[in-house]
């Protein structure tokens, strides 16, 4: 009965993200503020390593077809977005890999008072847990469906012409389809304040907070304060940083059989007891991102430690997660413009409970040219590789993919 309340769920919140790329004509409508953009994306691929196994690897073609919408509608008082695709994905051989991803995401903020503003948001993403989940955690793990819900809002005031606090509350839940992962629930509230200085060109936030995993075998209490510095050194060049104290207690649920004395029956017999150990931890938190602009050239570039959550193979638990990225961008023609993208995790157990110890690294050159305005093609080829330190024998994980993407937007 739960399972169906879902899926009816799901079935309104897809009408409802969808209805206004279906309804509307295949270019921009205009509407006073309001603009609606439906777009397509067809990509063609090969995939050497499809269920990302380390051994008994199988490869196979991809198609997939990407329709979705981009909807903005900006007032005096409010502004409203929204975004949704759906990808439908093929498998030449491997039928049975065969799926629909959804993804929508509702947002906007209202103004209250003259020096009053609320944000809102909400978003569902339906995909298996080698799409978005291996980008948060560089983790490699068995595939299967997954459902994530996010929804929140955000009250901010305007103390002085340069400062601003406000309070910030956020719930997660994911939903896996296999008995191999553990659902779990993440809320998480946050004091903001906010203060510019050297004309704007700075800004100083203050973020103390507080975030709460539950499942059904472990919970994790973090509190934590981060400060964080946005500084501009010119147009083209802006570097964003911010590092954290944090304190975390996990508490973990274990069951184990004991054997006891009937005294009714005469027998000994088998009960199942819970029993529940705790750890606590301190650790820091930092994010980095330095943002370059050339006449051709652009790039991006970070390092991130961050607290997460991860479930798979019957276990779920806090990991560290350190991450460095770059992106860099050249455009070659006015049409034609060539681009790297990498990425390097380092997850680890933050708690006693867990064992974890992985690499992961992730490397995407990218050809892309603009046919016309707004109708563009793509040819990119990925690298990724994880290696598990906790084992010996074992090989990498590996996998090489090269794909070619049709991109229009209805303008």
């Amino acid at each position: 009965m739960l399972e169906m309340r879902r899926e009816r769920v799901f079935n309104v919140l897809i009408c409802f993200f969808l209805l206004p790329a279906l309804f509307s004509s295949p270019w921009e409508v205009s509407a006073g503020e309001m603009t609606v953009v439906p777009s397509i994306d067809i990509t063609a691929g090969y995939d050497d390593n499809v269920y990302y196994t380390r051994t008994e690897k199988e490869s196979d073609y991809t198609t997939t077809v990407k329709p979705g919408f981009e909807l903005n509608y900006k007032s005096e008082l409010y502004t409203l977005r929204s975004r949704g695709y759906v990808d439908l994905i093929r498998y030449l051989d491997n039928s049975n890999l065969d799926r629909e991803n959804y993804y929508g995401l509702l947002d906007g903020d209202v103004s209250l008072t003259e020096r009053m503003r609320l944000k809102g948001k909400f978003s569902f993403l339906n995909d298996t847990t080698l799409d978005s989940q291996l980008d948060e955690t560089g983790i490699v793990t068995t595939r299967t469906d997954r459902k994530r819900y996010d929804g929140g809002g955000e009250l901010t005031y305007r103390v002085t012409e340069r400062s601003n606090a406000g309070i910030s509350y956020n719930r997660q839940a994911v939903r896996y389809g296999s008995e191999l992962y553990n659902d779990y629930d993440y809320d998480y509230v946050g004091l903001i304040y906010g203060h510019s200085f050297n004309n704007g060109l700075d800004q100083l936030t203050v973020n103390p907070y507080y975030g709460d995993w539950r499942s059904d075998i472990s919970s994790v209490d973090n509190y934590g304060l981060s400060l964080g510095i946005l500084h501009t050194f010119s147009e083209t060049l802006t570097l964003e940083g911010s590092v954290g104290l944090r304190y975390t207690d996990t508490e973990r649920s274990y069951k184990r059989g004991e054997i006891i004395f009937d005294p009714d029956t005469g027998t000994f017999r088998v009960v199942e007891k819970e029993e529940k150990k705790k750890d606590s931890d301190w650790g820091g938190t930092a994010n980095i991102q330095l943002k370059k602009t050339w006449i051709r050239s652009s790039l991006t570039a970070g390092y991130s430690h961050e607290l997460t959550y991860s479930s798979s193979d019957g276990n779920a638990e806090p990991v560290n997660v350190d991450r460095i990225f770059c992106s860099v961008e050249h455009k070659i023609t006015s049409r034609f413009r060539a681009g790297l993208a990498g990425s390097f995790y380092i997850t680890k157990s933050e708690s006693e409970f867990g064992d974890r110890d992985t690499r992961y690294i992730s490397l995407t050159p990218s050809l892309d040219y603009e046919i016309a305005r707004n109708y563009s093609l793509r040819l990119a080829y990925s690298y990724s590789r994880e290696t598990d330190r906790t084992l010996d024998d074992s090989p990498d994980y590996e996998r090489n993919r090269v794909w070619l993407t049709f991109s229009a937007r209805f303008l």
